[in-house]
């Protein structure tokens, strides 16, 4: 009677199901603490009690398979944005595939949930493609502005040039010897980021 209670109207979210499963485990704990009936009565009970609690335990099985359908789903769109992802990951158009991959990201906290079989192993894919991306673009930047560094050597030296310089007195003369300077400062190329202003 207490198994038939337990499943009258079934729960229609997780933490219900696991609070009733719980209840009717300890219910097939006692059961066994109860012992043996008469054998032909006791055959009878257990075929009722086992009935109740099969047909229970069939009903969350198809609830947590509607359940897992939902959560195939969402990993099926977490799996495209995994691809997607891998695609931009060896781009060197640092700009607008930083700005890909953010849209990627939003996208990616939208779809939700996809369940504990599929969240976590997704994840760990779909982040190692952006930190591979990320890593490169790292990189690529460190690497010019080691290069930048002998720039800003010669742009500084050139500043000094600049400053001990005297202008000539002619006009046209002073105005081709400063676009001769600032023609020269162009020419150098680029310096670090952190130094450029």
């Amino acid at each position: 009677e207490q198994a038939k209670n337990l499943t009258l109207d079934l729960p229609s979210e997780a933490k219900g199901w696991s609070e009733r499963t719980e209840q009717l485990i300890a219910l097939q704990e006692n059961w066994k603490k109860i012992g043996f009936g008469p054998r032909k009565e006791n055959e009878e009970v257990w075929k009722i009690f086992r009935g109740i609690c099969d047909g229970f335990f069939a009903a969350k099985s198809e609830f947590y398979k509607e359940i897992q359908s939902g959560w195939d789903a969402l990993a099926a769109k977490k799996e495209a944005l995994v691809e997607e992802a891998a695609l931009l990951k060896s781009s060197t158009e640092w700009k607008e595939t930083t700005a890909k991959i953010i849209q990627l990201q939003k996208r990616w906290k939208q779809i939700g949930h996809a369940g504990q079989r599929n969240e976590q192993r997704l994840w760990k894919k779909f982040r190692a493609e952006i930190d591979a991306f990320f890593a490169a673009k790292d990189a690529h930047f460190e690497s010019l502005d080691k290069e930048n560094e002998s720039n800003l050597v010669e742009k500084e030296a050139l500043i000094e040039t600049i400053k001990q310089h005297t202008l000539s007195s002619d006009k046209k003369e002073a105005l081709a010897q400063l676009k001769a300077f600032s023609d020269q400062f162009a020419a150098i190329g680029h310096v670090p980021m952190k130094d450029k202003n």
